[in-house]
């Protein structure tokens, strides 16, 4: 797929209507609210968790049950990030090693891992709009408001 990635229906609608099209008919009801932490998170993941949620339900509003998996995502990837850098914090980011040539200096497998893992958190932050990019754009629910498209005021 060529082109940007389409915004999710829900995030479009809160950024405002810039285009002026006609919105999709694949627009869904949107329950804002936040999903249940899940238990075997560790210590790091947890606590990103319980940060990503403040910030996505009091600030924008954008958060539903639905968003699970890739908030899981977003902690998984910010806990290994954490694990990574401790590893490199106590041994150093690289190591000797003796050979027919002598001796070598090489760079830690962690170097790497944290590097994925930092890019992979990064991305799964733009996908939840967490980015200065996406944050700008994101405007916030009106107050009392927890659905987006309004079906059960059309459904009476």
């Amino acid at each position: 797929m060529r082109g940007r990635k389409p915004k999710p229906p829900d995030l479009r609608a809160l950024q405002g209507n810039v285009g002026h099209r006609p919105p999709s008919s694949a627009a869904t009801a949107f329950v804002a609210g936040a999903p249940d932490k899940p238990e075997w998170l560790d210590a790091d993941g947890s606590a990103e968790w319980d940060r990503l949620i403040g910030l996505l339900c009091d600030e924008s509003g954008v958060l539903s049950p639905a968003d699970c998996g890739i908030l899981i995502c977003a902690c998984e990837h910010y806990s290994a990030f954490r694990r990574a850098s401790r590893i490199l914090a106590e041994k150093g980011d690289t190591y000797e090693t003796n050979g027919e040539a002598g001796t070598m200096i090489r760079v830690r497998p962690e170097v790497r891992m944290r590097q994925d893992a930092l890019r992979n958190y990064q991305r799964t932050l733009t996908e939840l709009g967490c980015t200065p990019t996406q944050h700008g754009r994101v405007r916030r629910l009106p107050d009392g408001q927890t659905e987006l498209f309004g079906i059960k005021k059309l459904l009476g």
